[in-house]
């Protein structure tokens, strides 16, 4: 999306919104806009620049706006908070914004999802397992949620629950060799030797079929 067109779309949501004031919807669709002009700006100016600085203030305050609007019961408002959060790194925001989207409508896997990874970036295992739970209970083909479960199972040194985590990765992901690595290593630590050997085999193919 070009400035042009992000200014175009805005025209319009302006019109709308000077009919609509309270239209919440309306608003959230302004956030967005506005939220892409920030990363516009973000991509050309030093993070600290007073117009990008005010462009996410602007983006934070239509997402707040729309969500209070709705009565609290927008949940895409706060999903589009945590994802603005995201991009600044702000876990600890991310994970207040979507917990409460999560709480209107828990059926978006990418929300677990974010919760899940914000979580592992603090080094909040619990809680990050928790969260990749949920992803699994909506989407058990996840792969990023499996390796993710395995890596909080390893953390907090459930090995057998991150072996199990392993073979559900390995399963979705036959071609990658990390998958096939770390369970490998894994089923050494507890003895499972089958699947030790079964997992170098799987590596050494495809090197073999990668350097073909």
């Amino acid at each position: 999306v070009n400035l042009g067109q992000l200014e175009e779309a805005e025209a319009l949501i302006t019109s709308q919104l000077a009919e609509h004031p309270q239209d919440y919807k309306l608003i959230c669709v302004m956030g967005d806009v506005k939220r892409r002009n920030w990363e516009y700006l973000l991509a050309r100016r030093e993070k600290g620049d007073p117009e990008v600085t005010a462009a996410f203030e602007l983006t934070e305050s239509l997402y707040n706006q729309a969500w209070d609007l709705s009565g609290k019961r927008l949940a895409k408002a706060q999903r589009n908070l945590g994802a603005l959060y995201y991009v600044t790194g702000d876990y600890r925001r991310v994970i207040e914004a979507l917990n409460t989207a999560v709480a209107v409508n828990p059926l978006f896997e990418s929300s677990w999802h974010l919760i899940g990874f914000s979580h592992l970036q603090l080094k909040e295992y619990e809680p990050a397992l928790r969260a990749f739970t949920r992803v699994i209970s909506l989407n058990q083909d996840s792969p990023d949620a499996w390796k993710h479960m395995a890596h909080c199972h390893v953390q907090l040194g459930r090995l057998e629950d991150a072996y199990r985590a392993l073979i559900q990765l390995t399963r979705l992901s036959f071609n990658e060799t990390d998958s096939w690595l770390s369970l490998f290593s894994i089923s050494m630590s507890i003895g499972e030797p089958r699947d030790a050997i079964k997992s170098v085999r799987r590596y050494v193919e495809i090197l073999s079929i990668d350097g073909a």
